[in-house]
Order: C-alpha cells, then sequence, then structure tokens
C-alpha cells in the first residue's frame, strides 16, 4: 500500500513536471501586459498635425491603430504643407511605420474617409530614439480628445513586435472578444462564439494587452498535457503509456505556438480531446449504462463545447459514433443478445446528445444580449454555412490535406526584423519526430484495428482518420494547423510503437533516444516557432526543406 501511494505521487509529480514546464516556456515573451489602450476615433474628414516644437530630423511616424483609415501624411508648416504619401490600412492593433526621412518641426495627417481609431503616435528620429511630441492640434476636435494619440508614449516599446501587436488571425478573434466586451456585434462571425468568449475572459481579468488575449490559450494548452496523460493511460495501462504522449505533445512546435497566439484552436483542441478521453472511458467499459455514472454525457457535453468553438468538432463526433458502431457490430455475442444493448445504447446516447442543442446556443447568450433575436442565431448559423461551404480564395500558406503529415508547407504567422542580421518569426509547424513517427505507426495500429479488432487500435485509427480524410472533400483553402486536433493522436500512435519496441534493453535504449531527439528538435527550431530573435543565418539553416518558409 505504500508502495503504490509513492507510485501515484510519482506519477502526478511527472505530469504536473511536464505541465508546469509547458506553462513556463509558453507564457515567457507572451506578449507584453502594459500597451497603450487609449484612442481615438477617427471621422470623415478629420485632420490634425502634431508640433516637435523644434525642428527635427524624422525618420519613421509610427501609428497604432485599429479599423480601416485612408489617409495622406504631409510635412512642412500650418500655413503650407507637402504631402509625402497617401496611405489605405485596414487592420487591428497593428502598428504601421511611415517613413519621413526628412528634417520637420510639424507633421499633418489628413484623413478624407475613416473607420478607425488611432491609439499611438510615435516618432522617432535617425538614432530610432523617440523624439518628444510637443503637442497635437486639430480643427474638428477638442484638443482633450486628440491628445489620446500621444499620452501613452512611456508605453511604447519600438520596434513594434508581435510582443505588443495582434499578428496572424489575431486581428480577427481579438476584436471580436473586445466587441463582446464592449457590447457591439462581433467582427468575426465565422466561427461560433465560445473560443472569442474565452480570449475575452482573459481580456477581462488581466486587461487589454496581448498578454491578456493570449494567457487563455495558454491556459487551455497547459491543461492539454494532463488529458492526453489520462487518455494514454487509459489506452495503454501504464504510466508510461500516458507519460510518452504527455512528453511528447508538451515538446510539439504545432501545440507551442498554437498555444502562444489568440485564436481559437487550441480551445478546440482541448475541449474535443477531453471528449474523446470520456468517450474511450465509456467505449472501454460498454455495458447497460446507468444515468449519471456513465463516462458518456462527459464525452457529449465536451464535444458540445468543442462545436460551439469550431464546427470542425464534428470531425471527431463521427469517429465516435464509427467506434461505437464497430464495437457493437464486431460484438463476440449472438444477434439477439446483441440486438437489445445496442438498441438500448441508441436510446442512452441520443438522449444524452439533447445536451449539445442547449449548450451550443449557450455559447450565443452573450450575442442574444446584445439585442439580436434566436431567429438572427439560426440566420447566423446558415452564414456561416454559406461562407464555408463557397469559399474560394487562394492563400500562399494554404497545402494540400495529404500533405499535412509530411509537414510539407508550414503556415508562416509573423516575422520582423530586429536589426539587418536579426530575425523575429513565428512559423506553425508539427516537431518532425513526433508527426513522422506518429504518422508511420498509424499504420500498423489500423492494421491491428482491421485484424484484432484490438479497442485501443480501434480508437486511436479511426479517431485519427476521421479527423483528417474529411478534409479531402472541402475545395476551400485548407493549411497545416487544421491537422492540429490529430497532433494528439500522433503522439498516442508514436507511444503504440515505443511501447512495443521497448521490452528489451535495445528497444528502451532506441525509445529513451527518440524522446530526447524530440526535445532537442524544439530546442533547436525554438527561434523558428516562438518569436525570439535569432540570427538569419541561423534560421536559414533550419529550413531543411524548400517550403518551409520562415
Amino acid at each position: 500500500m505504500p508502495e503504490d501511494l509513492e507510485r501515484k505521487k510519482f506519477e502526478i509529480l511527472a505530469v504536473l513536471a511536464l505541465t508546469i514546464f509547458f506553462t513556463a516556456i509558453s507564457s515567457w515573451k507572451l506578449g507584453s501586459a502594459d500597451v497603450p489602450v487609449t484612442s481615438f476615433k477617427i471621422r470623415n474628414e478629420e485632420s490634425f498635425y502634431i508640433d516637435l516644437k523644434n525642428p527635427t530630423k524624422v525618420r519613421y511616424l509610427y501609428l497604432l491603430y485599429k479599423g480601416e483609415l485612408n489617409f495622406s501624411l504631409f510635412i512642412g508648416k500650418p500655413d503650407g504643407w507637402r504631402r509625402l504619401n497617401i496611405i489605405k490600412v485596414n487592420d487591428y492593433y497593428r502598428w504601421i511605420n511611415l517613413w519621413v526621412g526628412e528634417k520637420t518641426r510639424f507633421i499633418k495627417l489628413y484623413f478624407p474617409t475613416a473607420d478607425g481609431e488611432i491609439v499611438e503616435i510615435v516618432a522617432v528620429d535617425e538614432n530610432d530614439e523617440k523624439i518628444k511630441i510637443h503637442s497635437i492640434i486639430g480643427k474638428r476636435s477638442e484638443s482633450n480628445e486628440l491628445w489620446k494619440m500621444i499620452d501613452e508614449q512611456e508605453k511604447v516599446s519600438l520596434p513594434p513586435s508581435y510582443l505588443t501587436e495582434t499578428y496572424f488571425d489575431e486581428i480577427y478573434y481579438v476584436r471580436a472578444a473586445e466587441d463582446y466586451l464592449e457590447g457591439k456585434t462581433p467582427y468575426e462571425w465565422t466561427h461560433p462564439p465560445l473560443g472569442k468568449l474565452i480570449i475575452a475572459a482573459g481580456i477581462s481579468l488581466f486587461g487589454y494587452s496581448p498578454f491578456s488575449w493570449r494567457i487563455m490559450s495558454v491556459i487551455f494548452g497547459s491543461l492539454l498535457i494532463p488529458i492526453i496523460y489520462l487518455l494514454g493511460k487509459d489506452l495503454f495501462g501504464t504510466f508510461l503509456g500516458g507519460f510518452i504522449p504527455a512528453f511528447l505533445l508538451t515538446f510539439d512546435f504545432m501545440h507551442y505556438t498554437l498555444s502562444r497566439i489568440a485564436i481559437i484552436d487550441t480551445f478546440l483542441l482541448f475541449f474535443l480531446t477531453t471528449s474523446h478521453l470520456f468517450f474511450y472511458k465509456y467505449i472501454k467499459s460498454m455495458r447497460r449504462p446507468k444515468f449519471f455514472t456513465s463516462a458518456l454525457p462527459l464525452a457529449i457535453a465536451f464535444f458540445a463545447l468543442g462545436l460551439s468553438t469550431k464546427w470542425t468538432a464534428s470531425l471527431g463526433f463521427i469517429g465516435q459514433f464509427t467506434i461505437l458502431l464497430l464495437k457493437r457490430l464486431h460484438s463476440n455475442e449472438n444477434l439477439e443478445a446483441r440486438v437489445k444493448p445496442l438498441l438500448w445504447e441508441t436510446i442512452y446516447t441520443l438522449t444524452w446528445s439533447l445536451l449539445v442543442i442547449p449548450l451550443y446556443l449557450s455559447a450565443f447568450i452573450p450575442y442574444m444580449a446584445i439585442g439580436h433575436s434566436l431567429e438572427e442565431v439560426f440566420q447566423r448559423q446558415l452564414l456561416m454555412l454559406s461562407f464555408h461551404s463557397t469559399l474560394k480564395t487562394t492563400h500562399p500558406y494554404s497545402s494540400e490535406w495529404w500533405s499535412w503529415p509530411f509537414i510539407l508547407k508550414p503556415v508562416w504567422f509573423y516575422c520582423s526584423s530586429v536589426c539587418d542580421e536579426v530575425r523575429s518569426t513565428i512559423t506553425c509547424m508539427g516537431n518532425p519526430a513526433i508527426w513522422y513517427l506518429g504518422f508511420i505507426s498509424i499504420f500498423p495500429i489500423l492494421f491491428l484495428a482491421v485484424k484484432d479488432k484490438t479497442l485501443d487500435s480501434l480508437f486511436i485509427s479511426t479517431i485519427f482518420f476521421s479527423q483528417w480524410l474529411p478534409y479531402a472533400l472541402l475545395s476551400r483553402p485548407l493549411f497545416l494547423y487544421y491537422f492540429y486536433p490529430n497532433v494528439p493522436f500522433l503522439s498516442l500512435a508514436a507511444t503504440f510503437t515505443l511501447k512495443r519496441i521497448s521490452s528489451r534493453n535495445l528497444g528502451k535504449i532506441i525509445a529513451s533516444s527518440y524522446l530526447l531527439l524530440s526535445a532537442a528538435l524544439f530546442g533547436l527550431y525554438f527561434p523558428v516557432i516562438s518569436g525570439n530573435p535569432a540570427s538569419k543565418e541561423w534560421i536559414d539553416l533550419l529550413r531543411i526543406l524548400k517550403s518551409w518558409i520562415f
């Protein structure tokens, strides 16, 4: 008994150590917690100029803005201006640097049309040092309102980076989260609301900043470590069966990158993987279940939360239903013995599946609270369906579904030059050691599922293919990170192989070396998946395939 207690303590501490480690590295340089937040709403025909007090050689004028701006940039003096450029931009909480390159005291901006805000304006000299702005003057707006554009100079860090602005699809989801908090109709409407509401919760708890809108992804990504541990332990029946996939997920590139960005995919993965965990617990001991004691309601509830985040959660549900059907159809019992349990399970499953409807609709309560009706919620579903089924645009980082396991085309999230030879870059891709072994392992697992009909092989292979192959039917642009829900299953598949070979001493050495290789690759590629500045020469050396852009 004391030995069992010590063993359990060790297992808990081991998984806790992985979780804390992942939380620490994911939170490190996540984003600034103190950024400019006050803004000035630009109106049509708005015009103002800034006064530097003394003529100064201005290199850049930086603007932090939200929304759509159409403006002209002038230098000179109030009774005589010279236009330098015409600029059109449409983005959200993003810095734009405007080249000036001349000595001037006054800089003017004129907006013939606009539907956006300016959060902060910063002037920079030839040495990349901030120039103090003495005043900001306009005819149509009060000076105290205009002052909002230059009142937080001490919060500005230059040059701009992912730490102080949005990047990739954050421009949609963070904007929608802010809309919910301000009681506005959300800007992003192509996915259900739950993921954006979770981001909004982070902003509400920690204030408006890159740190606050990304921290919820870190939390959900970290919680996935113990979830995959529990699933692996249930599947393989041992501590190592759970620890190995948890270790691999900790050091997967894509899991790390998507756990540090304010988009909805990590929330989807958490809900979906947790649903798979409870579904496996249910299917493992499938018999006439009793209400309130089965794991099935929890599996369905977490599936509903996943569906309320992103519709692609339905692919995982298809896999679960397929397993349920195959498990009963391939039972060794005679037909008469199978019919009654199958009928009961069907009624039981359908009864609990009714949970999906209220849970899904509850995600739209904040949407209805700002003045939208239930009929508008229904219309929103039709609009989402139309958008995803008719989207035909192209994208430079889109990739074919069959190429995902081979990591042929990563998605380049962000890039900026820190200086001439140093770059900050964030690329979304998988850890080759984990993805390649995991994908190779899927096929013997599938063979065992067909030949021996073992539950662990049936579960891994069915869920994996159900979450991947349906993308072959879509004609819209697809991206590598759509494969993210299968990353835990690549880890489980790799674990399946490692456990098979580790029964002998040589196999144990190979398995241990493989785990070290996975962690070493994570360290090696850390600069290209984290945004941490590194030399261009070092980054270029990591580009093994020509299609790897970072």
